[in-house]
């Protein structure tokens, strides 16, 4: 049981930090989140997902070089 709340802890945790920095990801490059309507943001994550292929395929070591 202690170990699936710790589990839970960690996921919560990530959760809150990729939020905080995707945040900050978009002022950095000049958008406001606090101007986008829910829709807009949730769009915006959504587009994230086409670099997943990508991230996954070069968190493969036998797929990175030097």
């Amino acid at each position: 049981l202690w170990e699936l709340l710790q589990a839970q802890l960690i996921a919560q945790s990530i959760g809150q930090a990729f939020s905080v920095a995707y945040q900050e990801f978009l002022k950095a490059n000049g958008i406001n989140p606090d101007d986008l309507s829910q829709k807009e943001y949730s769009d915006l994550l959504n587009t994230q997902d086409m670099y997943n292929d990508d991230l996954i395929h070069f968190s493969k070591s036998e797929n990175c070089k030097d």
